[in-house]
C-alpha cells in the first residue's frame, strides 16, 4: 500500500507512522531533462518487547543445589509461542534481593543456548554458600527490552 507520494523541494520529509511491519522506500532524482532510476531501501517498525525471559525449573522462583547448577531461560516470542533468541539477553547476578547492585553480568549472543553454569568455585562475590538472585534481560534487535522476575538460588 502507498502511504505517501510526494514530490520533495527539500532533503527531507517528516512522517508518522501508523503500524508495526515492513516498510520501504524508493527515491529518485529528478531534474528538467531527466531522472535517475529508483533507488529502493526497506526497513521495519517493532515498539514491541519481547517477553519476559521464563526460567526453567518448576518449583518456583527458587533453585536449591549443594555445590553446582545451571541457571536456564527462555525467551518466547510474542505472536507465535515460540522459542526466541533475541539478539541479546543479559543474566544478571546478585548477592541482594533488591536487582539493583550488579554483582556480575554476562551476555549472550543471539546463537547462544540461554543456561550459565556455576559451581563452588565460582568468584567472589558468589564463593561459599547462601543465597544469591538472578534475572535475565532480554533485548530483540529494534532495541526492546524486557526484564524477567527476580529468581533465587541457594548454594547448600
Amino acid at each position: 500500500n502507498l502511504l505517501v507520494d510526494t514530490l520533495l523541494l527539500d532533503n527531507a520529509i517528516a512522517f508518522a507512522f501508523p503500524d508495526e511491519g515492513d516498510y520501504g522506500w524508493e527515491v529518485r532524482v529528478e531534474n528538467a531533462g531527466s531522472a535517475s532510476e529508483w533507488q529502493g531501501y526497506a526497513f521495519s517498525i517493532d515498539r514491541t518487547a519481547p517477553e519476559s525471559p521464563v526460567a526453567h525449573w518448576g518449583n518456583g522462583d527458587t533453585l536449591s543445589v549443594n555445590a553446582s547448577g545451571t541457571l536456564e531461560w527462555d525467551s518466547r516470542d510474542l505472536n507465535t509461542g515460540g522459542l526466541r533468541y533475541p539478539t541479546r539477553d543479559s543474566l544478571y547476578l546478585y548477592t541482594r534481593n533488591d536487582s539493583t547492585t550488579i554483582a556480575a553480568r554476562y551476555f549472550f549472543a543471539e546463537t547462544e543456548a540461554r543456561r550459565f553454569d556455576f559451581n563452588a568455585t565460582f568468584p567472589s562475590p558468589f564463593s561459599g554458600t547462601g543465597a544469591y538472585f538472578w534475572q535475565v534481560a532480554s533485548l530483540d534487535r529494534a532495541g526492546n527490552r524486557r526484564v524477567s522476575n527476580l529468581f533465587r538460588f541457594i548454594i547448600q
